[in-house]
């Protein structure tokens, strides 16, 4: 069918959802922990992680996670979620709008999964964003993750719009 409407071969290569946030609702089960903007000191593990979200995430390899990690930095964008002193989970503050922004790179290693640091680590960002004024938060999540959707829909987070990308090529 892809084919036949494009006039060459065509599939679709991600499909995402946007999601928006106003008000934030606390996490059911919260890690405690506390936020903390990524500072200097924080550029190899920014960097290890960046990595390791991209290959989680079936990502484009390719770019430089240690200059996306030191750009980060310098506009205070990176953070995380420190549970007795130690980082268990990242998230970064960018693509700010005139009345939001986005949230990305969310990411807990595997060993540390399942225990609501992520969970924890987006709903302390999103209010701290809200809390300086911004009027909601956005974030996209890959509509083939039920987990993520459902973590994001109950910290508050709301569908705005679906969003796919498709590659054309051949014939």
């Amino acid at each position: 069918m892809a084919r036949a409407r494009a006039g060459c071969d065509a599939h679709r290569v991600l499909e995402m959802c946007l999601h928006a946030c106003e008000r934030v609702l606390p996490p059911a089960r919260g890690s405690i922990g506390a936020l903390r903007i990524a500072g200097k000191d924080d550029l190899d593990l920014l960097t290890t992680w960046g990595e390791e979200f991209v290959a989680d995430a079936g990502l484009p390899p390719g770019h430089d996670q240690r200059a996306i990690a030191q750009r980060h930095v310098a506009a205070q964008a990176a953070h995380f979620w420190d549970v007795d002193g130690r980082p268990v989970s990242m998230a970064i503050a960018t693509g700010a709008t005139p009345t939001g922004m986005r949230i990305g790179g969310v990411y807990t290693p595997r060993g540390l999964r399942g225990q609501g640091h992520a969970s924890a680590c987006v709903a302390a960002l999103t209010q701290r964003l809200l809390d300086a004024g911004r009027r909601r938060c956005f974030l996209y999540t890959d509509v083939a993750n039920p987990t993520s959707n459902a973590i994001y829909r109950r910290l508050g987070y709301v569908p705005v719009a679906d969003y796919e990308e498709w590659r054309f090529g051949g014939g």
